[in-house]
């Protein structure tokens, strides 16, 4: 395979439907764990991915066998992608697809991280080391636990000052129990540069 040191056209809008399925997937995984259990969704998945990949491994001749040398590595590598997904579902389970997309979409930092001591050739550079921090920490949002009507211990009076202080001067949207204009006024003084509304708009005309 060609290697390429930068990403063209295609290899871009790939990534961005990629991203897109994936966040499609994650919202189809929150809604079915309401009548699941996470952990038997994500094994019902497998299954599924399996009869798939074993279709598509016949239809285009693939051999099932592969090497003795690579066993122990093909279920280390199973393991782990268990375990992965594993806490993917217990994690959608226990919070909103929002808050858990933050933290898991965070992989991509610390990969690139672990593979400039591990790969030779994927030294991080000053522009990967300026995307990183773009990507990560050009903005704040303070998502707290009552967004969608939840409740909790940390209120957002209490958590948007908190990140707006941790994170100065990086700018700070506040979500989660903001509704109106009154709202807007109270994230502002409370340090934020703004809110985010989503479940808010439910209860509008043009919401279907």
């Amino acid at each position: 395979m060609e290697r390429k040191s930068h990403i063209d056209a295609f290899g871009a809008i790939a990534l961005i439907a990629f991203a897109l399925n994936l966040a499609f997937n994650q919202v189809v995984i929150k809604v079915t764990n309401g009548g699941f259990n996470p952990v038997f969704s994500a094994g019902l998945r497998s299954l599924g991915a399996i009869v798939v990949l074993v279709i598509w491994m016949k239809m285009r001749g693939v051999s099932f066998a592969f090497p003795r040398a690579a066993w122990g590595a093909a279920v280390l590598s199973g393991i782990l992608f268990t375990f992965e997904f594993t806490c993917l579902f217990v994690a959608l389970d226990t919070t909103t697809v929002s808050r858990a997309s933050v933290i898991f979409y965070s992989m991509p930092v610390w990969l690139t991280i672990a593979v400039n001591f591990l790969l030779p050739d994927e030294r991080l550079t000053s522009t990967k080391i300026i995307g990183l921090m773009l990507a990560m920490l050009g903005i704040a949002v303070a998502l707290g636990n009552r967004s969608g009507g939840h409740v909790s211990w940390m209120t957002s009076l209490t958590l948007v000052p908190m990140v707006v202080d941790a994170v100065a001067p990086v700018p700070v949207l506040a979500a989660g129990g903001f509704v109106d204009g009154r709202g807007l006024a109270a994230a502002l003084a409370l340090g934020a540069e703004g809110i985010l509304l989503g479940t808010r708009f439910l209860a509008s005309d043009e919401s279907p």
